[in-house]
């Protein structure tokens, strides 16, 4: 296991210490995923009570990621975790935090998830147009909860997706699990790049990717086209940082910590 402050993982491709976002260096522009604001209000409704901290501490991600200065934010998906027509709750936190990147980045490009209903509600009010992927030069960006319209196109080298929140499961000596949320990156069977992103969210969770089978996974690309063995895990940790763990078909035989 190998820590450090900062990895590219392709050609201006890159991360940064203990942040789940993607900072695209040619283009000026950072990619985050899987928000999922309000999820301690849904789980409230469900009888599941958690601290309501996360709208915070993303906040506080988000500065330091306008700190950076690049001119380009993409949501890549799923900005909420779950919108009705009706409850004030859902919108709230959304309302805020679109009040707040608006003073944090010049462009702002929004992809939609699966999450993402009646989210044009609230976008159109900033003037903020929602997409189901954009094609950014070499860059295709798209949720990963479907396949995109423009996956066997020509003109793009490297996806990026969320969805899959991945993350990797160790164990200690006495059994017990911990967690630690990831990147993925690697190569689709046709030879181009897939990135996918973890959940911005600070408490949401996600896929084990090295304790589930290929074909348990959430988003079709991993499950049919990728060379998934072969990936790489680069874990992101807030008070480590990051952790390369190096090819995921070695996570699936050592997950002890």
């Amino acid at each position: 296991m190998e820590t450090k402050k900062f990895y590219e993982l392709f050609k201006n491709v890159k991360v940064y210490d203990s942040i789940p976002a993607l900072f695209l260096s040619d283009i000026s522009t950072i990619v985050i995923s899987d928000l999922h604001l309000g999820y301690e209000v849904a789980m409230a409704e469900k009888g599941i009570f958690l601290p309501k901290v996360q709208y915070e501490k993303e906040i506080i991600l988000l500065k330091r990621l306008s700190e950076f200065k690049f001119k380009t934010l993409v949501l890549n998906g799923d900005i909420k975790y779950e919108f009705s027509e009706t409850s004030y709750h859902e919108y709230k936190e959304v309302l805020n935090f679109f009040d707040y990147i608006k003073t944090k980045f010049k462009n702002i490009t929004i992809v939609k998830g699966n999450h993402d209903t009646f989210i044009t509600r609230i976008t159109k009010k900033f003037q903020l147009e929602v997409v189901d992927e954009i094609k950014i030069n070499k860059y295709l960006i798209t949720h990963g909860h479907v396949l995109p319209k423009s996956f066997f196109d020509e003109d793009w080298d490297t996806m990026i997706i969320g969805h899959e929140h991945p993350s990797i499961a160790l164990f200690d000596e006495l059994g017990v699990k911990d967690k630690l949320e990831c990147f993925l990156y690697g190569n689709l069977v046709d030879g181009r790049n897939l990135i996918v992103l973890p959940a911005f969210s600070y408490i949401s969770t996600g896929s084990e990717v090295n304790l589930l089978p290929k074909e348990e996974l959430l988003s079709p690309v991993l499950k049919e086209y990728a060379l998934l063995d072969d990936f790489k895990v680069l874990a992101v940790d807030e008070e480590v940082g990051l952790l390369y763990f190096g090819k995921l078909r070695n996570l699936r035989n050592i997950t002890t910590m």
